[in-house]
């Protein structure tokens, strides 16, 4: 399915997707629209063509309901509960969608502080001894985005209020980007977010979106933008869902190994088919 560019007809899908790469490594981009208008199925197909151009683009989703769990343009999933939290069972990992849907909202804002503050350590590290060039840009997709980055969230005051401030702000010095997926964007995200973020308008009928919209030069009305087409930078396009891949479960477990603990990441199918493997080997054994 390619893209159709409505607005700017000489302008192909490569073009687009080109550009929504390169514009993704350098700010913040927001996914504005109604529910229902197609914006997760739309993204996925987007992140599965930025994957085709750009190698060195990572991606974590962070979900929390399912719409990405069961079908990702990623390798690995995690299902996030408090009890595997507790018992350490989960990592922080590249190409990977975290589903925290049994979370509530306070968890799953500590967990993402969490996982957000563990990549700036790291990287701040990295660029004091001038290691940063070995990372690659990692672009973090914000599922209810107000979550983190709302005017409440950022004036909560709490341990994670400057982690997603910093990310905000500074994320870009570090290769930390990211995807706001909101529904809608005058009563959930930031006023001063909104205002450094660079918009992918679907649906929407919120005032104060289509007020803004006409102040960045948008002469279309979205307010009556079709399903499954968005409005970016003069150009209407309609995407749609192009992905179908199911992500692998990625545990992890601890197994004792001489009387000490230690952690393995395993596959849920590695854990689940190596037992019978070594029943087919006694079998064959004490056969022949």
């Amino acid at each position: 399915m390619q893209a159709h560019l409505t607005n700017q007809p000489n302008l192909t899908d490569k073009d687009f997707y080109e550009r929504l790469a390169k514009d993704c490594k350098s700010s913040l981009i927001q996914i504005v629209g109604e529910a229902g208008t197609g914006k997760t199925s739309s993204l996925r197909t987007i992140i599965s063509r930025i994957q085709k151009i750009d190698l060195n683009i990572k991606w974590v989703i962070y979900d929390v309901s399912q719409a990405w769990f069961h079908n990702a343009p990623v390798d690995k999933r995690q299902l996030v509960t408090r009890e595997r939290l507790k018992g350490g069972r989960i990592t922080n990992e590249y190409d990977c969608v975290y589903e925290m849907g049994a979370l509530s909202e306070d968890e799953r804002r500590a967990f993402v502080g969490t996982c957000l503050n563990q990549h700036f350590q790291q990287r701040y590290q990295a660029k004091l001894e001038g290691r940063l060039k070995e990372f690659p840009t990692v672009c973090f997709v914000f599922e209810e985005a107000n979550i983190y980055f709302g005017s409440y969230s950022f004036r909560r005051n709490d341990e994670y209020s400057q982690t997603f401030q910093m990310f905000a702000s500074v994320g870009r010095n570090y290769s930390l980007r990211g995807w706001l997926v909101a529904t809608v964007e005058a009563s959930e995200i930031s006023p001063s977010l909104r205002r450094r973020t660079r918009k992918l308008y679907a649906t929407t009928i919120a005032e104060e979106d289509i007020r803004t919209a006409k102040k960045v030069g948008v002469t279309i009305d979205i307010s009556k933008i079709p399903k499954y087409n968005f409005h970016y930078y003069g150009q209407t396009i309609h995407i749609k869902d192009e992905v179908n891949n199911t992500p692998l479960d990625f545990i992890r477990v601890p197994i004792e190994v001489d009387g000490t603990k230690k952690r393995f990441n395993l596959s849920w199918w590695i854990q689940f088919i190596t037992p019978i493997l070594v029943m087919i080997m006694f079998y064959l054994y004490f056969v022949e």
